[in-house]
């Protein structure tokens, strides 16, 4: 589940750059 976590971290990174 490494891949998971990755994924994951990604998503919240460009959620982050989004929503700002």
């Amino acid at each position: 589940m490494h891949t998971l976590e990755c994924i994951k971290g990604r998503e919240s990174s460009v959620s982050g750059h989004l929503a700002e």
